[in-house]
């Protein structure tokens, strides 16, 4: 399976030049409205279409809507936007940390995994939280 978020309008231009231009023009956004994304998702086909093993070939097979992701209007430069941005700079993503049966597949995947863990070592990441601190 193959994963995307997929925005539900079509964005202007980032309106923020910056080292940081993805993250500051979101900022810009959230403080105006809403941001909203469709989670999609492609399945595997068969080997030749989509294939696991050869990142080189793109997919095939179509893209389907199985949920969506909308992130409320926020400052994020606020004290609460600021108390929240530092909680998840500790957070790790891994993508192992699944059911067996979901485990990522490829040798891309694989080579992955080892960025990953430097990563989550490097930052010294906590570990995966049990339930969200209070921010306000």
């Amino acid at each position: 399976v193959q994963y995307a978020f997929a925005a539900t309008e079509s964005a202007a231009p980032y309106r923020v030049a910056s080292a940081d231009q993805l993250g500051a023009d979101l900022a810009v956004r959230l403080r105006e409205r809403a941001v909203v994304y469709d989670l999609q998702v492609r399945f595997y086909a068969d080997a030749a279409s989509t294939p696991i093993e050869d990142a080189s070939v793109a997919w095939t097979s179509p893209w389907s809507t199985v949920g969506r992701l909308t992130l409320p209007p926020q400052d994020s430069a606020s004290a609460r936007g600021q108390r929240v941005t530092a909680f998840v700079e500790t957070l790790a993503f891994d993508p192992w940390h699944a059911l067996e049966d979901h485990r990522p597949l490829g040798n891309i995947m694989r080579a992955r995994n080892v960025a990953y863990r430097v990563s989550t070592q490097t930052r010294q990441a906590a570990a995966e939280p049990r339930q969200l601190p209070s921010f306000d």
